[in-house]
């Protein structure tokens, strides 16, 4: 364990180089005292917003001027609506091919420090169905594109039935940020936390602009959604393809298959692409518990697969949906290509029989308390409507007093760092 450990602790320290200096906007609310801040530490009106929707156009404008190289949005602590609460902000096309365009939620009254866990900006998720919150348009171009450090409670976009059921029809996705083929060389999404989504959140569709594009998602929160992101899915643009996707230190909790029934498909809270579209997947200092059907989906065969490295992971209480009761249970969920039934494959058996990287992936219980409590029955017949499951895809609530950290010594070095995040 110390080993693992100090492995984990050393990638912590993953922020991009120093950049040009660019221009930076701050966005608070009405009336409170960091707006007062930005406008004396800002000293120009048209860089201080008290709404997100007009920082993001004057964003827009600023990233079309000629020799720029970085525009930062800076979020306050609050909470934040669309334009007329719609819930989702759109971004018109960005052909800024040299510029580091970056959208930072959770800093303090005097624009310090960022804590976004403790001190979050909520977004609000109203409006339809399947609005993305950040919504680039098509054609967009950017050298490296940073999200993070917002809270997502999706439940408004969702319906329950008298027990607290979520209820698929009238119910969707809400997706995080929609890349829309952006050409672009980085990208990173980290210290975000979204829960009781309906569907997909985070899917990385971009085109890579180098053969050195990758794309980082790293210490965010997936609490209560519907197989919450699939990596790798972005297309090559003239015979390229990601170089390497990066799973860091995320929490996924109590993560849900669209249907509770062991033969649906895409199961997993991860689903995994081929490669195709991604050199490399490395996936470490990850914590996965509680997800009913499994961990990482895995449905190409091994020969059509990227490399893929699962290192330092925790792996604890997956599966259940398939009557997996084993900690360990479930890392790898899938179909492989050839099998008419799910296979289920402990962190062990993927050493054994695949050509992966696998080490220093642990199965111990993180203690997360009353935010691991879910039932799931026993799973009987073929159709979603014969499953028993107790609880399916209950709303929690998020409470920045009580988020949801292993309380066993063993399980802390996994999952979210509320105190690490992503730095400028």
């Amino acid at each position: 364990m110390r080993i693992v450990v100090a492995g984990l602790v050393a990638c912590v320290a993953w922020a991009s180089p120093a950049f040009a200096e660019g221009k930076t906007i701050y966005v608070a609310r009405p009336g409170t005292k960091a707006l007062e801040a930005a406008q004396a530490k800002a000293g120009a009106a048209e860089l201080v917003f008290p709404t997100l929707h007009k920082a993001l156009a004057r964003a827009a404008e600023l990233a079309q001027e000629p020799g720029a190289t970085e525009v930062a949005v800076l979020v306050a602590s609050g909470s934040y609506e669309g334009k007329a609460g719609a819930g989702g902000w759109a971004l018109p096309p960005l052909s800024a091919p040299g510029l580091r365009f970056l959208i930072l939620g959770g800093y303090d009254d005097a624009w310090a420090a960022r804590d976004p866990f403790r001190r979050p900006s909520l977004l609000g998720a109203g409006g339809g169905t399947g609005t993305p919150v950040f919504d680039f348009a098509a054609k967009t171009r950017l050298k490296e594109l940073v999200v993070g450090g917002f809270v997502v409670d999706c439940s408004g976009r969702n319906r329950y039935d008298g027990d607290g059921n979520l209820v698929h029809e009238g119910s969707r996705g809400t997706p995080f940020v929609a890349f829309s083929q952006m050409l672009v060389e980085r990208v990173v999404l980290c210290d975000n936390a979204i829960l009781n989504s309906g569907g997909r959140v985070m899917e990385p569709l971009i085109a890579p602009a180098s053969p050195e594009t990758e794309i980082v998602i790293a210490n965010n929160l997936f609490w209560n959604d519907m197989t919450p992101v699939q990596v790798g899915v972005g297309i090559g643009w003239r015979g390229q393809t990601v170089k390497r996707i990066t799973l860091r230190n995320n929490t996924f909790l109590r993560c849900w298959p669209y249907n509770p029934d062991p033969t649906s498909s895409m199961v997993g809270a991860v689903t995994l692409h081929n490669r195709e579209s991604s050199q490399e997947i490395v996936a470490e200092g990850n914590l996965f518990a509680h997800n009913p059907g499994g961990a990482f989906q895995h449905d190409w065969p091994e020969e059509r697969m990227p490399k893929v490295t699962l290192r330092g992971n925790l792996f604890f209480g997956n599966a259940t949906l398939f009557g997996k009761q084993e900690p360990g249970a479930g890392v790898l969920v899938g179909k492989f290509g050839a099998n008419p039934q799910y296979v289920l494959l402990d962190a062990a058996r993927i050493a054994d029989d695949f050509g992966y990287k696998v080490e220093g992936n642990v199965s111990v219980d993180p203690g997360l308390g009353e935010a691991a409590g879910l039932e799931v029955g026993k799973a009987e017949g073929g159709e979603g409507h014969d499953v028993t499951v107790k609880g399916f895809a209950h709303k929690v609530s998020y409470d920045p007093e009580k988020l949801p950290l292993p309380a066993d010594e063993k399980a802390r070095a996994f999952g979210i760092r509320p105190d690490e995040v992503w730095k400028r």
